[in-house]
């Protein structure tokens, strides 16, 4: 596996991504009206924000990846769960949520 300076566990939907694939940016979703200009999102029920700066999951290390697992699964709906990595990032509006640039699937977990 590459060695990376950040990592995260994404949930998705469905399973779109395979090891070694850059997973696409991910939006930031809004729950109330942020009345910015967003597009309410009637698939979504939420108002679309734009795209981030990368792709948006739980923040993890190697050593805690089965905790944050564990702990993603209990906040978030999908099907897919990924370990991804990248060398750049920030942090994101929710709980634990890191945004990491051009992050690349390390791991189908799930």
């Amino acid at each position: 596996m590459k060695n990376y300076e950040f990592y995260g566990i994404r949930i998705d939907y469905e399973h779109y991504y395979k090891v070694g694939d850059i997973h696409d940016p991910s939006h930031q979703w809004w729950q109330d009206d942020p009345e910015d200009g967003s597009e309410f999102n009637e698939e979504e029920n939420a108002w679309d924000g734009g795209a981030l700066n990368g792709t948006s999951a739980f923040a993890c290390t190697l050593e805690n990846i089965d905790e944050v697992v564990q702990y993603a699964k209990a906040h978030f709906v999908g099907h897919a769960i990924y370990l991804i990595g990248g060398n750049i990032s920030e942090l994101g509006n929710d709980k634990n949520e890191i945004i990491i640039q051009d992050a690349e699937i390390l791991q189908v977990i799930e």
